[in-house]
């Protein structure tokens, strides 16, 4: 193998790759990348063996090959390297670098023994633009459990039901779907994907303007963008049939400003049982009342304008989870549908997305 490539382009792809390489494992050749040469280019793969990811950068091709070198040192050096160009090449057992004032030289690893990158044979499933799976990633993977006893809800649940795209996450408490209407499909989806793995693609597309192609076999998901393409593996089991749990029976509506309403919220907490957060909402004609108090903390009371025209209600709710929520509601102002204190609430936004549409759901704590 031999190869001339640019020191930046190199430098973007090997920022790409290295972030899912693990800085511990038992399996030395996970912190390693492979590098691959094409006519004109060479790709880049890691994985840690859920998720893989490839790159790739346009080089001066002179001899073809592949070879696995350790991927924290290799891109440690190519930081601190300021030539344009830099030659790479091997021999014997050792990768060559060559630069304007010295040579360096790293062990090779064994191909072989480099996991193999999962492809995919289907065509994508649908197309969507960076920026919009970016806000749809955001608006629903912070739900997700970190109940490892409970694995099917650790992840994030993508699924068509012939017509639209559906996005879901809950934590047990809290529940998100969020409908995306614009997004044209070719096939369908199953899947719940890792956050982790969400967490990658964000890093890596957060720039991107060209369009995301996504990819479902039986056990993988992959997202190819500007030649790019990150693969990942889904989480097992089956996602719970969450349809179960919407309210049908809320009929008492509470239109609030949102952001009046998270502010509120944010100084009352500072108020509250540390343990739970614990905030009352008294639900009154026209008016929100929120109280909370705390031994050794304090007490404090804040009165809302709303509109609301039921009975009173009192619904006691943790201010940090519903203030969670809150702040990426898409409206100025957010609707509340309730029933009564011990029931699930349903939050959503006041006027409706050509994009998307989103609701969450929120369970109450028992007052004492």
């Amino acid at each position: 193998m031999k190869f001339t490539v640019k020191r930046d382009s190199l430098l973007k792809v090997l920022q790409k790759v290295t972030g899912i390489v693990p800085q511990r494992t038992s399996f030395e050749i996970l912190t390693s990348i492979y590098i691959h040469t094409l006519e004109n280019k060479i790709e880049i793969s890691s994985t840690d063996l859920d998720i893989a990811i490839t790159s790739s950068c346009e080089a001066d091709i002179i001899q073809k090959g592949d070879v696995v070198i350790n991927a924290k040192r290799f891109h440690l050096f190519i930081k601190e390297v300021f030539d344009d160009i830099i030659e790479m090449e091997t021999s014997e057992s050792e990768f060559v670098i060559k630069t304007s004032n010295g040579n360096y030289k790293m062990p090779l690893a064994d191909v072989e023994k480099f996991p193999q990158i999962p492809e995919f044979s289907n065509p994508p499933i649908f197309t969507i633009e960076p920026s919009k799976l970016i806000d749809y990633i955001d608006r629903t993977s912070f739900l997700v459990s970190k109940d490892e006893m409970k694995p099917s809800i650790t992840g994030v649940y993508f699924y068509t039901d012939g017509e639209k795209l559906y996005i879901v996450a809950t934590d047990g408490h809290r529940l998100v779907e969020l409908k995306a209407k614009e997004v044209q499909l070719s096939g369908k989806i199953n899947a719940i994907i890792p956050p982790k793995s969400l967490n990658h693609l964000k890093r890596i597309t957060e720039e991107e303007s060209i369009n995301i192609d996504v990819y479902f076999e039986s056990n993988s998901v992959g997202f190819k963008i500007n030649g790019d393409f990150i693969s990942t593996k889904i989480i097992s089991g089956e996602f719970p049939n969450y349809k179960e749990v919407i309210p049908k029976d809320n009929n008492k509506i509470v239109l609030v400003d949102r952001d009046e309403f998270l502010y509120a919220l944010r100084r009352i907490s500072l108020f509250s049982n540390p343990a739970n957060h614990e905030v009352k909402f008294i639900f009154s004609d026209n008016l929100i009342n929120l109280q909370a108090s705390a031994a050794n903390i304090g007490s404090g009371e804040e009165k809302l304008d709303a509109e609301y025209n039921g009975e009173q209600l009192t619904i006691g709710f943790n201010a940090n989870d519903f203030s969670e929520i809150i702040k990426r509601i898409p409206s100025n102002r957010l609707l509340l549908k309730l029933n009564n204190e011990l029931s699930a609430t349903l939050i959503l936004p006041e006027e409706d997305n050509s994009e998307f549409d989103i609701f969450y759901i929120m369970m109450p704590l028992r007052l004492e």
